[in-house]
């Protein structure tokens, strides 16, 4: 099966996180690239492993066209930060995260390294 990454990081940021400021969106891709290692071959990979986005059980549709078109651009933009372009790294080096409503078991084990809208960004370590 083929696997379009930048298509991937946009239904994630869609699905994630199309109510959230832009830097939130592109936070949300990079955090799907820094666990792929940065390879746009292994997106799916990452994107699609069993419990790791919520979304992807149901697949719902993209129905809200001006936030699609804003999930692509945060996509795009990380990408190329992936790729060496001159960006920030909104997620701040992060590798997880979760909404602020919720308070996931392993975020404990976790440094917070950012906030963004209502994403709380993590990465391991202490």
């Amino acid at each position: 099966m083929l696997c379009n990454a930048l298509f991937v990081l946009a239904l994630n940021s869609y699905h994630e996180a199309r109510s959230e400021p832009f830097q939130g969106q592109v936070a949300v891709a990079q955090v799907v690239l820094r666990r792929a290692g940065f390879r746009p071959s292994q997106v799916c990979k990452v994107v699609y492993k069993p419990h790791q986005f919520s979304w992807t059980a149901a697949r719902p549709a993209v129905l809200d066209r001006a936030a699609w078109v804003r999930a692509v651009r945060a996509a795009q933009v990380a990408m190329l930060w992936g790729h060496g372009a001159p960006s920030r790294d909104y997620s701040a080096g992060a590798t997880h995260y979760h909404t602020v409503d919720v308070c996931p078991r392993w975020s404990s084990g976790m440094v917070r390294m950012a906030v963004i809208g209502e994403h709380e960004f993590y990465r391991k370590g202490k």
